[in-house]
């Protein structure tokens, strides 16, 4: 899923008034955006904590600071991470997700949303 949008830059461009510099009006300042949100389920086992990895984005340069990491229902996790690389256009996600039981080995499946903006 992706949505798309525009960040008004701060000073007076921001509000909407026209400045002047020399005889030609400067207008808003924008940057158009678009948000991206994927999924990623990390299945929870037994005997043993699991291990979750997966690669993230397509190549697009991602805004520092927008990722973002939310637990969608159940919360097996022992812990995750999401990190920038390739430049700022990929995301390595990994997450450590609780052993189930011997009756129902998938009772600590995690799905995560990993939301970022990009350019």
């Amino acid at each position: 899923m992706a949505l798309t949008g525009c960040i008004a830059q701060e000073g007076d461009e921001a509000l909407g008034e026209f400045a002047q510099e020399g005889d030609e009006p400067v207008g808003e300042a924008e940057q158009e955006f678009s948000i991206a949100v994927v999924p990623v389920t990390c299945n929870s086992g037994w005997p043993g904590t699991r291990g979750c990895y997966k690669r993230l984005g397509d190549g697009k340069k991602i805004i520092p600071g927008t990722v973002s990491v939310q637990i969608d229902g159940h919360n097996g996790s022992i812990g995750h991470s999401a990190s920038l690389i390739d430049n700022n256009r990929a995301i390595n996600f990994t997450a450590s997700i609780h052993e189930g039981n011997a009756f129902d080995p998938g009772s600590n499946t995690t799905k995560f949303l990993v939301l970022w903006a990009y350019e």
